[in-house]
């Protein structure tokens, strides 16, 4: 008997593996120094605690307002560094990447940020939204500044998150001038 439940066990386990290797789990950040666009989003600001349930409110409201059709373009995420800020204190903008910003109309409460093309480095990863975890995102930020390092390249404190679709996502940080 516990033969059978350790073998039904190292399949399940060998499924689970198999599955999140599938959706990109195990996949590292392919990173390269490039010609970052510029672009315009659409969105909400939020400055508070990085805990805090109203950044993924905000998250989640502008994601539902793309998936009805009533804005589109890519969803995004800026996180701005807040000089002398306690660690769990964040200042984001969560909004949408705006082609044209003359033939949107502007939902309440909503502005428009602008980021100048700029060098800096991008991040690639091509994995399922499923196990794009937080931790995931963070290592791919300890990437890029590992790569920097390594390249003596001086980064802004400013992180561009891109989700493109519901398999990719590339993160982009300007260098220093």
């Amino acid at each position: 008997m516990k033969g059978k439940i350790f073998i039904a066990l190292i399949i399940v386990i060998s499924l689970v593996l198999i599955i999140y290797t599938w959706l990109g789990g195990f996949q590292k950040a392919v990173i390269e120094k490039t010609t970052l666009s510029a672009c315009t989003l659409m969105g909400k600001d939020y400055i508070g605690n990085a805990k805090s349930e109203k950044l993924g409110e905000i998250f989640v409201e502008i994601q539902n307002l793309k998936n009805e059709g009533k804005i589109s373009g890519t969803l995004a995420v800026i996180y701005f560094s807040i000089i002398g800020a306690k660690e769990d204190s964040v200042h984001a903008f969560v909004g949408i990447i705006v082609k044209d910003s003359t033939t949107q109309v502007l939902p309440k409460d909503f502005i428009y940020k602008t980021l100048p093309s700029q060098q800096g480095l991008q991040a690639r990863l091509n994995i399922n939204s499923l196990v794009l975890t937080a931790e995931k995102i963070e290592n791919t930020h300890l990437a890029i500044n590992e790569f920097a390092q390594k390249e003596k390249i001086k980064l802004q404190p400013i992180a561009l998150e891109k989700y493109f679709s519901e398999s990719e996502f590339v993160m982009e940080i300007p260098e220093k001038k």
